[in-house]
């Protein structure tokens, strides 16, 4: 079910989902489900690129809280 949304648009709420759900696990198996899955971090974005630092992670929850 779409609810409304086209096809894409659906996979790719989709694949945001997985990538967001991935995040609370290790490294390793972030990467595996974004290969996987073709999905990213919809805020920290691919693993590949890293994982972000404590320090990191609280600052992108402040900035997106104070919708920056």
């Amino acid at each position: 079910m779409s609810f409304g949304n086209s096809h894409e648009q659906a996979e790719d709420i989709e694949r945001q989902n997985l990538g967001y759900f991935a995040g609370y696990y290790d490294h390793e198996t972030r990467l595996r489900v974004e290969k996987l899955f073709s999905c990213k971090h919809p805020v920290f974005g691919s693993a590949k690129d890293g994982k972000p630092t404590p320090e990191e992670a609280f600052e992108f929850g402040r900035k997106l809280a104070l919708g920056h």
